[in-house]
């Protein structure tokens, strides 16, 4: 869950924490223009912004914004900083960090706890943070850490911030429902349905019959170069290697699969844990009151109903996983129930719980010889990472000194393999054929990100299993290629241009017979061109919405016109002109499409919220008070455009 947000967020921890946080704060960090503005002290230098008291420093601003810029690139390749920056991409980055301190200050201040216990809870969560068994272990988060070259105090102030918003936006969310007499109107708009025609008049029918000559060849494609310009292509030189590499040296030995035996007894010794649902209230009574309701026949959301809150379900969690978690007092009264049975009523970090266990499961103890197979697993998996942590640290320390990749390829006995000329897509604009391998997925947005300067780098192609040594072998910057090479095509698409100028004439003229007077189909007809046959044009606006795919421009052109009207425009690539008429508009009534009124009041509710979440982020930045750096903000600004510059 924590997927929506990091990307909204611009996190740069990623994928690694998908499907922790709840979906909802999605919402709030969407808001990049929330830009509430407040005062506090003076921000001190080298940092962009001073919120309450905390400060956001430039180097976290800069993260924030690379790590945004990479997201954006996977939808357009060829986008560069300067354009991101130039773009706004900066600053809506900033309001957003922004708006995440804030959220935490503002709930530290009212008294919203955030305890070591529940952020350590998060971490756990992490998949990259675990073994081979699906267990956490520290190791496993230290290697992850190492890999990313990211810090566990930041990623504990991240989940930390994170946790904050989390208790804080389902209850600025609240009473978001929008009653019918609002909601019925946009309803019926989806219902609305209109009808008219339409008709081409084409390019083909006009096309010169002379070619032209070179110099005006020359100076139709000077005039539109580009339209035509072939994007950066860049050629990489790269060596593949996987986690085979470290095989041999990972080998565990007998002493390896003691040591950990001896080191963990605890996970080979007798266990159990339960599943359980259950829900966290404010108060005792109330969790009392929700006891009394489900003795009497009702299930645990039915007696909960009141409340407003749902239920969740929870598997195999172990006594100590629980008291982590929630509390010692929470664990011994689930711990303290039977299958089937409602546990005590407890109070934990966040709340008091209410809980029914769903399943008990108890597990006999291993000694050494039943549970070697697992732990070799674990061992080799965990002596792997390690390995494969120090080779590429040791791999990038070279890099960084200045090796070339012929050499650390030589040392370490890699294949060194050279690309085509590609452009950040994977396409080889000389060879339409050209299939990349897989790996490109990976090499490529990393290449496009590369400094020309010759020095090779490390990324990992798949997490922690296969990696990729880079440099850039040729770059050729963007620019239209030769005429003589495009000469047969730029050709066409003169006689193009010129027939769609002749066909715009002609266009113009049926159009003002129709707004003259004359029936659509007789103006065609007097027109005495050979057009092809006008044709039908009938739908709803509903319809649109479910064509999965891009609406034609004549029938979104005709859900833009006034009834009895008509219009002309463009086909795509000059291929000649359309006229649309719009006979009659027929009025939607949703008064008995009870689910369209459902999915309506949902879209308003998110609407809402999002307005209930963004009036509440203003609120609380006047409150905490926040206070940017202009000064340092525009250094970094000015440093970030001028790497392309450059």
């Amino acid at each position: 869950m924590f997927a929506k947000i990091r990307s909204l967020f611009s996190s740069k921890f990623g994928a690694f924490f998908a499907l922790i946080f709840i979906g909802i704060i999605a919402v709030a960090f969407a808001l990049g223009d929330v830009t509430g503005s407040g005062t506090f002290g003076g921000v001190s230098a080298g940092n962009a912004a001073k919120v309450g008291n905390q400060d956001v420093s430039i180097a976290e601003l800069r993260d924030m914004t690379d790590n945004r810029l990479r997201n954006e690139r996977q939808r357009n390749p060829n986008l560069d900083i300067s354009q991101f920056v130039e773009g706004g991409g900066l600053d809506t980055t900033l309001e957003q960090v922004i708006n995440r301190y804030v959220l935490a200050v503002f709930g530290e201040e009212h008294g919203i706890g955030v305890s070591q216990a529940m952020v350590d809870a998060e971490i756990r969560e992490i998949p990259g943070a675990k073994g081979v068994d699906g267990k956490f272990t520290s190791d496993s988060l230290r290697a992850l850490l190492s890999r990313l070259q990211i810090s566990e105090a930041a990623i504990r102030k991240d989940f930390t911030q994170n946790l904050y918003a989390q208790q804080i936006f389902p209850i600025a969310t609240k009473g978001t429902v929008s009653p019918k007499s609002l909601v019925l109107p946009y309803a019926s708009l989806v219902l609305e349905r209109r009808e008219g025609q339409f008709a081409i008049v084409p390019s083909s029918l006009f096309l010169p019959e002379k070619p032209p000559s070179d110099d005006e060849l020359a100076a139709y494609y000077k005039e539109n170069a580009t339209q035509y310009i072939i994007p950066e292509r860049r050629s990489i030189s790269y060596a593949l290697f996987n986690s085979d590499i470290v095989d041999a040296d990972a080998k565990p030995t007998d002493a390896d699969i003691k040591a950990y035996y001896d080191n963990n007894k605890e996970d080979f010794a007798a266990s159990e844990t339960r599943s359980f649902e259950q829900i966290i209230v404010s108060t005792e009574d109330a969790a009392n009151q929700i006891i009394s309701n489900a003795k009497a026949g009702a299930t645990l959301q039915e007696a909960s109903k009141e409340t407003g809150l749902s239920v969740t379900e929870r598997s195999a969690v172990s006594a100590k996983e629980l008291t982590d978690s929630a509390s010692k007092a929470v664990s011994d009264a689930i711990f303290a129930a039977g299958d089937g049975e409602y546990a005590k009523p407890a109070r934990g970090a966040l709340g008091w719980f209410v809980a029914r266990v769903t399943g008990v499961s108890k597990k006999d103890a291993r000694t050494l010889e039943q549970a070697r197979e697992e732990i070799t697993n674990i061992v080799l998996a965990e002596k792997k990472g390690e390995l494969l942590a120090e080779l590429t640290s040791e791999i990038e320390d070279a890099l960084a000194d200045g090796a070339s990749l012929a050499d650390v390829a030589k040392e370490k006995s890699l294949k060194v393999e050279t690309s085509p000329s590609l452009i950040a897509t994977g396409q080889n604009p000389e060879d339409p054929t050209y299939q990349p391998i897989p790996e490109m997925a990976a090499i490529l947005p990393a290449a496009f990100q590369m400094d020309n300067d010759g020095q090779g780098q490390l990324i990992e192609v798949e997490q922690g299993t296969k990696f990729a040594i880079l440099t850039i072998a040729k770059l050729s910057e963007a620019a239209p290629p030769p005429l003589s090479k495009v000469k047969e095509g730029i050709t066409q698409q003169w006689a193009i241009s010129k027939g769609s100028s002749k066909a715009k004439i002609e266009a113009e003229k049926i159009l003002k017979a129709i707004e003259g007077g004359t029936d659509f189909k007789k103006a065609i007809a007097d027109s005495g061109l050979k057009l092809p046959p006008s044709q039908e044009l009938k739908a709803s606006r509903f319809e649109l919405t479910q064509q999965g795919r891009e609406v034609p421009e004549a029938l979104a052109l005709m859900f833009a016109m006034r009834a009895e009207s008509v219009k002309k425009l463009e086909a795509p690539n000059e291929q000649g002109w359309i006229l649309v008429n719009l006979d009659k508009i027929i009025r939607g009534d949703a008064n008995e499409q009870k689910n369209l009124l459902d999915q309506t009041q949902e879209t308003f509710k998110n609407v809402f919220g999002q307005e209930h979440i963004a009036q509440f982020i203003n609120a609380a930045r006047a409150e905490v008070g926040v206070e940017k750096s202009e000064d340092d903000i525009e250094s970094l600004r000015s440093s970030m455009t001028a790497i392309t510059a450059n």
